[in-house]
């Protein structure tokens, strides 16, 4: 998957993946606070994909990290 079309929505994802809130990262994508949206948001399923796209090149890193480590 790519970048989302939306660039708020991109942030908004990049943030969750990061391990903000939904409330962090509403309001870091530029949206005005709002919890009820930033759930709604966050419960979209494009934004999960995402989400789950970003976290699990961010483990794969770690691991890739980890064995250089145990050869060092």
């Amino acid at each position: 998957m790519a970048l989302l079309d939306n660039a708020k929505w991109e942030r908004f994802a990049q943030a969750l993946a990061q391990g903000m809130t939904a409330d962090e990262a509403y309001r870091e994508a530029g949206y005005r606070p709002n919890r009820g949206n930033a759930s709604t948001l966050k419960a979209k399923q494009i934004i999960q994909h995402r989400v789950a796209e970003l976290q699990s090149r961010a483990a794969s890193d770690v691991v890739v990290t980890r064995q250089w480590l145990l050869e060092q």
